[in-house]
This record gives structure tokens, C-alpha cells and sequence, in this order.
């Protein structure tokens, strides 16, 4: 573990913003859904303000006594909110890769075997393809190689 950072949180380039930084993303926004918040990708300047400003609305409802609230603040002012933002977009975009075609079959437990889809024996969805959602009968086509590509 590096000096400057904390659990591979970098913060503000030192170690206790480090720390302030995974606190608050472990505290707060673990199992946070962007989705939940947002129909489409927010902007990480936007992202990084909402999630500042919801820590900083929980700590004025929550912590009644003003010295402990100024100690919270000051932890939170060390945090970076960029950062945090920044990790949940990455994550958003990931989620969007892993959407993938469902090529489930209705009729059999197929899987993928290899990068290959393949039915179970009998199945009768087995030299048919999905299109759009249905399957629908299908052949191979061979990928003759272009001399000139």
C-alpha cells in the first residue's frame, strides 16, 4: 500500500484524503445504484456535486452536536468526490458492456461452450438462431476471406 493512497483510493494525492475518500464511498455508496438516481449517465462534475451534497445533508440531519459536525465536515472537505464520481461512471459503463444479447433458449438449457452456443441434444431450436428476441431457422454462412482487405 502506498503512501499516498488507501485501498487503491488515491483522495487528493495524500493519505488521509485517501482514507476520507474509501470511507465515505464505503460508508455511503456501497451497493449504491446510479441508476436508482439517475434515467441516464449523469456528468461527473454533476455526479461528484449530488454525492457531496448528500453527505453533507446527512450530516445536518444526523449529528446534532456542532463540534462533531464541524469534525465530520472536515473529513469530508479532505475526501474527493471526483474520484468517488468518477469510479461509479466506470461502473455504469461496465454494467452497459456486461448487457449482452439474451440467447437463453425456451426449449433447453443451452449455454455457451467456447464462445460457441450450443442446445442440448434434441433440442428443436438447435439449427435455429435468434433474431430479435425469437428463433428462427437459420444456416451458417461461410466468411469467404477478401483477397483485397
Amino acid at each position: 500500500m502506498s503512501e499516498e493512497t488507501y485501498n487503491g483510493w488515491k483522495g487528493n494525492g495524500n493519505r488521509a484524503s485517501a482514507y476520507a475518500t474509501w470511507r465515505i464511498m464505503l460508508e455511503m455508496y456501497d451497493g449504491y445504484d446510479l441508476r436508482d438516481a439517475y434515467e441516464d449517465k449523469p456528468d461527473e462534475y454533476d455526479l461528484a456535486t449530488h454525492l457531496r451534497d448528500q453527505v453533507v445533508e446527512y450530516i445536518d440531519e444526523n449529528c446534532s452536536a456542532p463540534l462533531i459536525a464541524g469534525w465530520a465536515m472536515a473529513f469530508v472537505e479532505d475526501a474527493n468526490f471526483y474520484e468517488m464520481a468518477e469510479n461509479m461512471l466506470s461502473d455504469w459503463e461496465d454494467e452497459e458492456e456486461e448487457e449482452e444479447e439474451d440467447n437463453s433458449c425456451n426449449q433447453c438449457e443451452a449455454m455457451m461452450i467456447n464462445g460457441v452456443f450450443c442446445h442440448e441434444t434434441g433440442c428443436p431450436n438447435k439449427n435455429k438462431i435468434k433474431v430479435d428476441g425469437e428463433w428462427v431457422d437459420g444456416e451458417w454462412v461461410d466468411r469467404e476471406d477478401d483477397e483485397d482487405a
